[in-house]
């Protein structure tokens, strides 16, 4: 089995701002007290990726979802600098056209972290609700939620045409829900949402960043059908941080449970002592 560097070779933000940002920090969960995000979205940097706005306001970027769709070369995607949950909670039809991009472009892949797996869960149940989709006709309803969804964009977007050339599979299989969690706790609380997803169809997977201690993720925990298992394990330590012997072996062990199920692994951080930590397609 091959290594690669990386999951995802460049970054993409169609959205950024993650309403947590606006609880004081110790009222934040344990993994987003070590965010780098409210640092780079306060810093210069914030300035070009969120503009005049506060780390806590939501803020939609159509344009530079148009030039993921308008690319070239295929690319794999990580869609980071805001929480996915708050966009598919009060912008659902904006969510529904960022995975239209992901049908129109299926030599692209998306990875896409969310540290509230719960709404993404609700926002899925939306999408393939009788609600939204009784009225389309003798169309497949989910596929025709989706264009309806992205036809509503189009404006925002300045498509003068779908970008669909027939009916793409749904849901998509480039993809990647990224479940986050740093804890025991929140891996217990937050990956059985994962389980859900998977039932619905949708590729779903972990994202242990920052690690905070060691996780014990499977395969007891969550089920051991294929859907309620990850396609992904992803762990790193917290941004800029070195870390110790005693971490490095939480990696080790957590790399050990996905190679075990069979799942790809990638860790996701500085120079290790052990540098055959890396992922495995």
């Amino acid at each position: 089995m091959s290594k690669s560097a990386d999951w995802w070779t460049a970054n993409l933000t169609p959205w950024s701002g993650c309403k947590d940002l606006a609880l004081p920090p110790e009222q934040r969960a344990a993994g987003c007290k070590k965010c780098w995000l409210p640092s780079l979205l306060s810093g210069p940097r914030g300035k070009v990726i969120h503009g005049d706005a506060k780390p806590w306001e939501i803020v939609l970027h159509a344009g530079r979802l148009r030039q993921a769709l308008a690319m070239k070369a295929p690319q794999r995607f990580g869609y980071i600098n805001g929480e996915v949950a708050d966009v598919a909670t009060d912008h659902p039809e904006y969510m529904a056209a960022c995975v239209g991009v992901a049908l129109a472009r299926p030599d692209h892949g998306f990875g896409v972290p969310t540290s509230d797996p719960g709404a993404v869960v609700e926002w899925a149940r939306w999408l393939l609700s009788e609600k939204r989709t009784a009225a389309f006709g003798t169309f497949d309803a989910t596929l025709e939620a989706i264009h309806v969804c992205c036809s509503s964009a189009f404006r925002m977007f300045r498509w003068k045409k779908s970008p669909f050339s027939g009916p793409p599979p749904f849901p998509p299989p480039n993809w990647l829900w990224l479940i986050s969690i740093s804890t025991q706790q929140e891996a217990d609380e937050r990956l059985p949402f994962g389980g859900e997803l998977g039932r619905m169809g949708w590729r779903w997977g972990v994202h242990a960043e920052p690690m905070l201690e060691p996780l014990a993720i499977i395969p007891d925990a969550y089920g051991t059908s294929l859907t309620d298992m990850p396609s992904w394990i992803v762990s790193g330590p917290p941004k800029g941080h070195r870390v110790s012997e005693a971490e490095v072996d939480w990696h080790r062990e957590l790399r050990g449970q996905a190679w075990a199920a069979g799942i790809p692994y990638w860790y996701k951080g500085e120079a290790l002592p052990d540098r055959d930590l890396g992922v495995e397609t």
